[in-house]
């Protein structure tokens, strides 16, 4: 279910990114004192963010606020927290430069979809018109 109404939105960037990105569960890990982001998400985010920093070119970050939608195509949807990837995927938008800030986030989305391909993530960065 599509919540963007084109006709008012308009799309900066449109990235595919192998894989689910990793839930923040299992994002942080513990120990000697200090938190740190696991090797799995900081692998997911830093591929994540090469690829939207090809997509998004040369471009200054946007500074405006955005709606994020993130579409996780997966073999067993059901068996995953959608809510639980958002947080990654922001990060990375925010790494590669799309926006400044993952706060620029006004609205944000997430939605699991069956494939019977390969598991992946589409996400889009949209901004309001006007």
């Amino acid at each position: 279910m599509r919540l963007v109404d084109p006709a008012n939105m308009e799309l900066l960037l449109r990235s595919e990114i192998p894989q689910k990105p990793p839930s923040v569960n299992n994002y942080l890990k513990r120990g000697c004192g200090v938190v740190y982001k696991k090797r799995e998400a900081r692998q997911w985010q830093e591929d994540a963010a090469w690829i939207m920093r090809i997509d998004w070119g040369k471009k200054p970050p946007y500074e405006g606020r955005v709606y994020v939608e993130v579409l996780v195509y997966s073999l067993r949807p059901e068996s995953f927290d959608a809510d639980n990837r958002l947080k990654t995927a922001q990060d990375a938008i925010q790494m590669a430069g799309v926006i400044r800030d993952d706060r620029q986030a006004a609205r944000s989305a997430v939605e699991k979809i069956e494939t019977a391909g390969e598991e992946k993530t589409v996400i889009e960065v949209w901004a309001w018109k006007g």
